[in-house]
C-alpha cells in the first residue's frame, strides 16, 4: 500500500472517529424528524464513506491501521449500539452504522469481540427499534435493509458453535421467527438462512421448533405454490 493510500484510508477512519466520540450516548445524535430523511449529518457522511471504502475488505485486525480500525470498532458499539442511542437515532442513521459493524465482523477477531462484548443483546435492542419505529411508511427502505443487516449479522454468530447460546439466551430465534411473516423477500430470505444456519444442532431444533416454526414454514410453501401457479397461468395467457 503506498503512502497516499494508507493517508487516504487514515483520513476516512479518524473523519468517522471524530463523528462518532463528539456525540457519546446520543449528545449529538438526536431524533430527526421522518421529513428530514434526504438531510445527511456529518456522521452520516463520515459512515457512509466508510462502508464506501471498506464494502470489499474482509482483514481489518492486522495492517498498517489496525490500531485505528480497532478504535472505530470500539465506538461502534460503545457509543452508538448501546440502548440510549439505538432507541432513538433515526433509522437511516441505525442502518448505516450496524452496515458498519457487519463489514467489519467478516473478519473473525471481530465477530468474536462482537460476541463478547454483548453482540447478541445489541441485536436484540436493534429489532426492539424496529418494532417500536412511528413512521415505518417514510422509512421503509431503511426498516427493511436494517432488518437484513441484523439478520445476518446473526446468522454470522449463528454458523459458529461457541457463539449459538449466546443468540438463544437473547431470544434472537424469537425474533427471526418473527420474521418469516414479513412481506418483504429479502427480509423473508434473510430469515430463513440465518434460521437455517442456527439450527444445526438437536437442541437448537427443538428451541427453534417450539415457536409452531413448521406451521409457519407449511404457510409460506403454501403462499409460494399460489403464486408460482398464478405466474404460471399469467404467462401463458
Amino acid at each position: 500500500m503506498n503512502a497516499s493510500s494508507v493517508d487516504n484510508e487514515e483520513a476516512v477512519l479518524e473523519q468517522l472517529l471524530r463523528c462518532i466520540n463528539c456525540g457519546k450516548n446520543g449528545e449529538q445524535s438526536k431524533p430527526v424528524s421522518c421529513q428530514n430523511d434526504n438531510i445527511k449529518s456529518a456522521e452520516d457522511i463520515a459512515v457512509e464513506n466508510f462502508s464506501l471504502k471498506y464494502q470489499n475488505v474482509r482483514k481489518f485486525s492486522a495492517g498498517e491501521n489496525a490500531v485505528l480500525f480497532k478504535e472505530v470498532f470500539t465506538s461502534l458499539l460503545e457509543n452508538r449500539l448501546n440502548g440510549q442511542w439505538t432507541s432513538s437515532a433515526p433509522v437511516r442513521t441505525l442502518f448505516r452504522i450496524v452496515l458498519c459493524i457487519r463489514l467489519m465482523i467478516r473478519d473473525d477477531a471481530y465477530l468474536d469481540e462482537f460476541a463478547d462484548r454483548k453482540g447478541a443483546i445489541r441485536l436484540q435492542m436493534v429489532f426492539e427499534r424496529l418494532a417500536g419505529c412511528s413512521c415505518l411508511q417514510l422509512h421503509e427502505h431503511y426498516h427493511s435493509q436494517l432488518h437484513v443487516e441484523v439478520v445476518c449479522i446473526a446468522q454470522k454468530m449463528a454458523a459458529l458453535d461457541r457463539h449459538q447460546q449466546k443468540l438463544f439466551d437473547s431470544n434472537i430465534h424469537v425474533q427471526l421467527v418473527l420474521l418469516l411473516a414479513s412481506r418483504n423477500v429479502g427480509v423473508l430470505q434473510a430469515a430463513l438462512r440465518a434460521l437455517l444456519t442456527l439450527v444445526q444442532r438437536q437442541q437448537s431444533i427443538a428451541l427453534v421448533g417450539s415457536l409452531n416454526t413448521v406451521e409457519i414454514l407449511l404457510k409460506i410453501l403454501q403462499n409460494y405454490d399460489s403464486l408460482s401457479k398464478r405466474y404460471d397461468v399469467e404467462t401463458r395467457l
